[in-house]
């Protein structure tokens, strides 16, 4: 969340205006929908299974978040009962929903550096 606000220390923040612990109306993080919730907390614990390659990151290693989120699923269950039961490959779909934005941000960012890079040294 910091890389998102690199000027907002978020921690001091919120440890200074919000005394109840709850988020408020002024705190400067993102809101998410319920039902993004548990798609973002599978990525999260999935994120750690990027396949890389000289260019950088490719993509998940799907076979690793499965077997994961299968680990995790029943955890998840028993913290928080879900509606109905969790579904491994139906989270994978969200997990994989992120990933392309994730892919496609960061192919956006390269070309932005490639453009400056490009620009400064034509200027040299």
């Amino acid at each position: 969340m910091e890389q998102e606000y690199p000027d907002t220390d978020l921690v001091a923040y919120c440890r200074k205006t919000c005394t109840t612990g709850v988020v408020c109306e002024d705190c400067p993080r993102p809101r998410l929908l319920p039902e993004s919730l548990l798609p973002l907390r599978a990525y999260a614990t999935c994120g750690t299974q990027w396949r890389t390659g000289f260019n950088g990151a490719t993509g998940l290693d799907y076979a690793s978040c499965i077997a994961t989120l299968e680990r995790y699923a029943p955890r998840w269950e028993k913290e928080q009962p879900p509606a109905e039961p969790i579904d491994p490959l139906d989270l994978l779909d969200e997990v994989r929903t992120i990933e392309q934005a994730l892919l496609l941000a960061w192919a956006e960012q390269a070309e932005k550096k490639r453009e400056t890079d490009d620009t400064k040294a034509a200027d040299e």
